[in-house]
């Protein structure tokens, strides 16, 4: 769908559903209580100047067309901002797709003046109430590591002391927190100190994929099991839940009238009662930025039932 045909046909509607819906994802509700938001589908193909949505709603997949992801992967969508990453480089492009505007960030470097790959970024504040004065954290490489760009003196620094193979980031409540593969949950608030903060030591997670979110203002934790055996399906048998408390990590069985979507670049959970159509105690993902070697991985999108573990696949 094009992106300019779709806005001169519906342009109150278009306006107001990306406002919304698309933009509050990961930020806010929607205040229509009939009004599911879209999921951001990833792409790994550079070539692509479209972004691809899923309408809960109507289950349906819309393509809106933005000249401004040509050769870029987006590696992150916070403070109603894209954050992508470009195509054979480090360079991050911050793009906002109601304003239209574009802030470029000088590449990341790390050790020999070798670029990184970018995983995920977020951003502490948005950039519409300061060009200077907001954080983009990062984790990047091989090894995974974290780093952030302090806006206010436009200079990368490299986090060495948090270690390695962090799994997801997330801006909640006074500061940037980041949790690694093995559990470890460190915060960064770079207004009252520039280290990192170590709050729960590792645990002996099973789970090869880790998703914080804002579970109703407590700091929640989705673990994600997968599996390479080629019988279980769409590679995904099992999620849980769990909250931080009194230093460890503890598991908790259902969301409520909660439902969690959790996906590649952000995270969130949302209020079922509020929104017509979203399953409670549920959790909906994707299967689409599953590694290759995974040998049932697929294109499914699917949602799963933390009363019954079950699964049902949605397109």
């Amino acid at each position: 769908m094009d992106f300019l045909t779709f806005a001169q046909k519906q342009l109150k509607h278009a306006v107001q559903k990306i406002k919304t819906t698309m933009l509050t994802i990961v930020e806010h509700q929607p205040e229509e209580e009939d009004q599911l938001p879209w999921l951001i589908l990833p792409s790994h193909d550079f070539r692509t100047n479209s972004i691809t949505f899923l309408d809960f709603s109507v289950n349906e997949v819309i393509n809106l067309k933005f000249p401004e992801t040509q050769g870029k992967i987006i590696c992150g969508f916070s403070m109603n901002w894209l954050i992508m990453i470009d195509d054979g480089a480090s360079e991050i492009t911050l793009f906002s797709p109601i304003t239209r505007d574009q802030i470029r960030l000088p590449p990341i470097m790390y050790k020999s003046m070798k670029q990184e790959f970018v995983h995920k970024a977020i951003l502490s504040s948005s950039p519409d109430n300061s060009l200077t004065d907001y954080i983009v954290m990062v984790i990047y490489g091989e090894s995974k590591q974290l780093a952030y760009y302090n806006a206010s003196i436009k200079t990368w620094t490299l986090l060495e002391e948090a270690g390695s193979y962090y799994d997801d980031i997330i801006c909640f409540e006074d500061g940037l927190y980041a949790v690694d593969e093995y559990g470890k949950l460190v915060i960064f608030n770079p207004n009252r100190c520039s280290k990192i903060t170590v709050i729960l030591n590792p645990s002996l997670f099973q789970g090869q994929k880790l998703y914080l979110v804002d579970l109703e203002g407590d700091l929640g934790l989705v673990i994600r099991y997968i599996s390479d055996e080629p019988n279980i399906g769409c590679g995904t048998y099992k999620f849980t839940v769990h909250i931080q408390d009194q230093g460890k990590w503890v598991e908790i069985k259902n969301l409520d009238e909660c439902a969690a979507l959790v996906g590649y670049n952000q995270s969130i959970v949302l209020c079922s009662e509020r929104l017509k159509g979203l399953k409670s105690d549920c959790i909906y993902f994707t299967d689409y930025y599953l590694d290759e070697k995974i040998k049932g991985g697929s294109q499914e999108i699917c949602v799963f039932s933390l009363e019954n573990c079950s699964f049902q696949s949605l397109r």
